[in-house]
């Protein structure tokens, strides 16, 4: 069993955000918001106050931010629950703390409740068993060179979102992995193979 792997801050495994609408495109085209999503990331499970997140803003950025400008992209940001607002008993306020970005882009309900209807119980029977062991391989994989024990998430009460209870690191993690090993899948030899087999691409002539 991998031991846990202390960082100064947590993961990111995801390079870009899906959006559904322009306002969305909008706030996330802001300035300041991958600052504040790098801030947050950094911040862990006890998250900052508005005004923590304002002078971080403008040590990092080196320059004068508005505060009301940064006020407004934190709610905005926190309405479209990319960042979770809670009461930090600690700091006695509101903190921010960023939610998880797994799963960003988003899937047409009638098409995921029409797969989930037909082969909920095969993806549970088949499936479900291979993702567990692909988690557990890729956890002792990592672990086993130092050069990638920096990817693990890291464990514990104190990794946890004091809203959800849970690690949204690790939940970032097994979704990546997850993209990865269907990514590669893709790229194979047998991906080709069923694609020909079903009509969805042409036979190489010889």
């Amino acid at each position: 069993m991998a031991k846990s792997v202390l960082k100064s801050e947590t993961n990111a495994y995801y390079t870009h955000m899906g959006v559904e609408t322009s306002s969305e495109a909008s706030i996330l085209a802001n300035e300041h918001t991958w600052t504040i999503i790098q801030i947050l990331r950094r911040s862990g499970a006890k998250g900052l106050k508005a005004e923590e997140v304002q002078d971080a803003i403008e040590k990092e950025e080196g320059v004068k931010a508005s505060r009301s400008k940064i006020y407004a992209l934190l709610r905005r940001l926190y309405e479209m629950e990319v960042l979770h607002k809670h009461y930090g008993s600690d700091k006695k306020a509101h903190v921010y703390t960023l939610a998880s970005i797994a799963g960003q882009i988003q899937i047409d309900p009638e098409f995921f409740n029409d797969v989930d209807h037909i082969l909920n119980k095969y993806i549970e029977s088949k499936l479900f068993p291979v993702f567990q062991e692909f988690f557990e391989k890729t956890i002792s994989g990592l672990y086993s060179d130092e050069k990638t024990r920096h990817w693990l998430p890291d464990k514990g009460k104190h990794s946890f979102c004091l809203r959800c209870h849970t690690n949204h690191e690790a939940e970032e993690f097994v979704d990546s992995i997850i993209s990865i090993a269907s990514s590669l899948f893709m790229e194979s030899d047998g991906f080709e193979k069923i694609m020909k087999k079903n009509k969805f691409a042409e036979e190489t002539k010889k």
